[in-house]
């Protein structure tokens, strides 16, 4: 009796473990519509300008009070530099964080729904001392601010 409910137990496991990988192959366990949609362009430019650009934004960013930007002035671990972004400007629809002085400046974009906060908070590295700019886009405009962060300890080549 036991070796029978051993088979039974044996050939339904192998049955769930097969199903299981047909499904994980086929990729139907990725939650496709939360991939994030990545402008390799933008991210691998070497400047600011340059990844405005891939992003489709050429006009020039105005400076404003509406943006916030909540990082520390002195960063004494530059491989983790906590930085909180938040807006109180109308319609954003994008929030982007930029290091100025890394190898590729544009460290994330995000895009704003109805259903968001207007506030995002990454953990990024940074190369050097270095202004931190967050910048955000509403309709055609874009507006910015930025605070330099010092860096004690080394941070990313």
């Amino acid at each position: 009796m036991k070796r029978r409910i051993f088979l039974k137990g044996g050939v339904l496991t192998g049955f769930v473990i097969t199903c299981f990988k047909i499904i994980a192959g086929s990729s139907l366990l990725l939650p496709v519509k939360l991939l994030a949609n990545w402008n390799k362009e933008a991210f691998q430019a070497t400047d600011m300008k340059t990844a405005n650009t891939a992003l489709g934004d050429t006009t020039p960013a105005i400076e404003s009070e509406h943006i916030f930007l909540d990082v520390k002035d002195i960063a004494e671990n530059a491989s983790v530099v906590p930085i909180k972004v938040s807006t109180d400007i109308d319609n954003a629809e994008v929030i982007r964080i930029y290091v100025e002085n890394n190898p590729n400046p544009l460290i994330a974009t995000f895009k704003l729904t109805q259903y968001t906060d207007n506030f995002v908070f990454i953990r990024t590295k940074m190369r050097e001392t270095s202004n931190v700019i967050a910048m955000v886009k509403a309709g055609d405009h874009l507006y910015m601010t930025k605070k330099q962060i010092k860096i004690t300890a080394g941070g990313c080549d």
